[in-house]
Formats: C-alpha cells, structure tokens, sequence
C-alpha cells in the first residue's frame, strides 16, 4: 500500500497495477474504493485497530494519551465492554505459565 496526502493507493505486487483507490476522511478513516466493493469501518473496529496499532496496550492507557494528545490523529478512544483480544488473552496465558 502506498500512502498518498489524502488517501492511499494499493497496487497488485507482480504487476504494480492498481488495484484500489481510497480517499481518508478527516477521522482517519479509509474509504477504499475499487471493483465492487466499498470498506467501511465502524467505530468498535477503529477502537480495536488502535489498541493493535499501539502494541495492544490497555484502554485506559490509549484513552489517557488521546486526553493529552501524545499520539498524532488519535480520536477518543472508548471502552469496549465484553471484548476479547485473542492476542492479549494467549499473552496473558504464556505469561502465567
């Protein structure tokens, strides 16, 4: 995937040829577009995509660096109730044996 000023572009990796195009709202959401489908994003996934992003760390802590802006474009992060992370969950086991 090659990241443009106000989208992306993913290109096939044999060919180089284009394959989708998405725009970014102003959200940080990628709206991809191409062939016949579009990918959207809802709101619970973005709050997982970002506790994976920053290396699965707690909430608490990612709701704590959106309240003083340590991490650029990061939006208010709320707590998933009844969520599980398999990673976190098989780290947790590893970590008790």
């Amino acid at each position: 995937m090659k990241y443009v000023f106000n989208g992306c572009v993913v290109y096939e990796l044999d060919t180089g040829e284009t394959m989708i195009k998405g725009i970014r709202t102003p959200k940080s959401l990628y709206i991809l577009k191409g062939g016949q489908q579009e990918c959207y994003l809802r709101k619970n996934d973005e709050n997982l995509l970002w506790h994976r992003r920053l290396g699965h760390i707690r909430f608490s802590q990612i709701r704590k660096a959106s309240r003083f802006k340590v991490v650029r474009d990061l939006p208010y992060i709320s707590i998933p109730e009844n969520t599980i992370c398999k990673p976190c969950q098989i780290d947790k086991k590893n970590i008790a044996n």
